[in-house]
């Protein structure tokens, strides 16, 4: 939660000083905005140690020393989902972004990249044919 409040907390700056006209803020806000957008991206897929709750860190250690079973319908990580869930996820993340752009709705973009990390965070449950 925390993190989605201080990336609309940044884009809201953003759109402040494209209002008021400061070019050079306007710059350094984007630039918290892609950093902020790319630890979005990396921290679900690796999170760093010190970010991990004590269950975590536990389970992965145990998992190093082969005590415990991985968890069902996790596999690298990833949550493991249905073709509709997977790609229904992304076509709304996707006609989201379209929207902001073909309407001129920039506040869905905040909806994206909310959704962005949730949406790195599955994987498709390939169905094997015998």
């Amino acid at each position: 939660m925390w993190a989605g409040a201080i990336s609309c907390a940044l884009v809201t700056v953003t759109f402040v000083f494209i209002a008021v006209n400061r070019p050079r803020a306007t710059t350094a806000m984007l630039l918290f905005v892609f950093a902020s957008g790319y630890l979005w991206w990396r921290w679900p897929r690796r999170p760093p140690q010190w970010m991990k709750p004590p269950w975590l860190v536990a389970r992965e250690e145990a998992l190093r020393r082969r005590d415990t079973p991985p968890a069902e319908g996790v596999v690298d990580g990833q949550i493991v989902v249905g073709g509709v869930q997977y790609y229904g996820t992304w076509a709304v993340i996707t006609a989201a972004a379209v929207a902001a752009i073909v309407f001129r709705m920039w506040s869905l973009l905040v909806g994206v990249a909310v959704g962005l990390p949730y949406a790195a965070l599955q994987r498709h449950r390939r169905v094997s044919r015998k």
